[in-house]
């Protein structure tokens, strides 16, 4: 006779019949369209972790004051924040690639240089006639 949690219970096909639910899940989940979306997300998400660390070490050389420290680190996060969403619209179609620290350095170079990107991607944009 088995007993709740014996061994005799969870062998065999009481064993499959829990873990079906888990298959099914994972099934469905290499059907959805945003695992695609991961990496590029991963990607971004780390180097505006990465920029912020770094807005903060160079607003503290600046400045007398801490309001002056306090703008100027303000206005960082800003354009990394604006650049890491306009740099996400521009390049999640067609990154491939695996995240890696050298895909991570990238991104966090990008975020910093979304001006000469979407300046770049603009006049294309226009020409499409949409």
């Amino acid at each position: 006779m088995a007993t709740i949690g014996s061994e005799s219970e969870v062998s065999g096909t009481t064993a499959f019949s829990l873990l079906c639910p888990l298959l099914a899940y994972t099934r469905a989940m290499n059907d959805d369209p945003l695992l695609k979306f991961i990496s590029p997300l991963a990607g971004v998400v780390l180097a505006v972790v990465l920029s912020i660390l770094v807005s903060a070490t160079v607003a503290g050389h600046f400045g007398e004051d801490y309001t002056t420290r306090a703008w100027i680190y303000t206005g960082a996060v800003l354009w990394v924040v604006v650049g890491a969403v306009i740099m996400f619209m521009l390049t999640h179609k067609g990154e491939t690639a695996v995240l890696s620290p050298r895909r991570v350095l990238l991104w966090t170079v990008s975020i910093w240089l979304w001006p000469v990107f979407a300046l770049r991607y603009w006049p294309r944009r226009s020409g499409d006639g949409r």
